[in-house]
């Protein structure tokens, strides 16, 4: 075999066997057993970055039924966080909260809009275009005064069901490098949301009979018992002639 073919062939099986740093992860059968929620929601995310042209979160640090640590990586599944790190929580196999910690300014307002429009109920393949409006503004103020810590304490509202906070640490880590970290609060189900409650219909097949016997617990007094019954009749003097009809 000729030295040129074996190189593109060389080259092939390469292509074939080793993902491009973005590539979408792979969920271990484990993983997903301990946080199904956490892969549904980082796959419906992957989807809206790759429809975005972005990378991917193509790494996962660390998987428990009650948070997920990961990542976006220059290989996929990585062994340490580089400049981008997401953090699931998770509470009774729901994800309650998700916090992206960055230092990669240039990726942070289109994967915080991908996060938000997801965890808002969104489909992948939605405009991201109002889901960035927020994350735009937080930007544009880090880059006024990039030397000053900044915390928004204040709710924003994403489509009224997703709360975002965001922090801006300038030094964060004593290296000189600046951090962002977005949270979003997830919306909680109602139970408007969960279901409407039906009330059942009266029991047709049992003939109750109030007879006062009180035979099987059928006998419900008045008022269930605090009201007292009075009868307006008298009842006869001894001596009388009414008594002598009942007298012995």
């Amino acid at each position: 075999m000729r030295p040129r073919r074996r190189l593109l062939l060389f080259l092939i099986l390469l292509c074939l066997t080793v993902r491009p740093a973005g590539s979408e992860m792979l969920w271990d059968e484990s993983d997903f057993e301990r946080a199904p929620a956490a892969e549904t929601y980082v796959k419906q995310v992957n989807l809206s970055l790759l429809r975005a042209g972005v990378p991917q979160i193509n790494t996962l640090f660390e998987c428990y039924e009650t948070f997920a640590v990961l990542g976006i990586t220059q290989a996929p599944q990585a062994e340490n966080v580089e400049d981008i790190e997401i953090t699931l929580f998770l509470e009774s196999g729901k994800i309650r909260r998700a916090e992206l910690h960055l230092c990669d300014q240039a990726s942070f307002v289109i994967l915080a809009a991908a996060m938000t429009a997801i965890a808002s109920g969104e489909a992948p393949d939605v405009s991201l275009k109002s889901f960035m409006d927020y994350p735009e503004k937080f930007a544009k103020t880090i880059q006024q005064d990039p030397l000053r810590s900044i915390e928004c304490t204040v709710d924003e509202m994403q489509g009224d069901t997703v709360r975002v906070y965001c922090a801006y640490t300038p030094n964060e880590y004593g290296d000189g490098t600046a951090w962002i970290t977005y949270t979003l609060i997830f919306p909680r189900e109602t139970e408007e949301k969960i279901g409407s409650f039906v009330t059942p219909p009266p029991e047709t097949e049992k003939e109750i009979i109030r007879d006062g016997t009180d035979d099987d617990g059928d006998y419900a007094p008045y008022d269930e018992g605090t009201h007292l019954e009075i009868f307006v009749t008298p009842t006869p003097e001894p001596d009388s002639a009414a008594a002598e009809e009942w007298s012995p």
